[in-house]
């Protein structure tokens, strides 16, 4: 049985575009729930042949070409410079009076 991390790595080092390798990405996370670390070991070997420089970096430009928008701790897991800020507080502006 081949697994799905396999799959997209077959897909991506085979030559698939890049629309459909994002869909076919977005589904294995939505779908099926594969490990990020997995996906972006999948996609690293053609990182480059997508202009990006590592699986991490292509995971996420694959899922937001697709409109994917994981939960930030999701990307966070997938990003490790994202690990090494610190969370910036948010300020949210007044409401204009009505």
């Amino acid at each position: 049985m081949t697994t799905v991390a396999r799959t997209v790595n077959d897909l991506a080092t085979g030559g698939t575009d890049f629309d459909h390798l994002a869909a076919v990405v977005r589904d294995a996370v939505t779908t099926t729930g594969v490990d990020s670390a997995a996906l972006v070991e999948a996609l690293d070997p053609a990182a480059a042949q997508f202009g990006s420089p590592d699986g991490s970096a292509l995971l996420v430009a694959v899922l937001k070409a697709v409109g994917y928008r994981p939960d930030t701790r999701i990307l966070e897991l997938m990003t490790p410079e994202l690990q090494k800020r610190k969370p910036t507080p948010t300020v949210m502006a007044p409401k204009p009076p009505r």
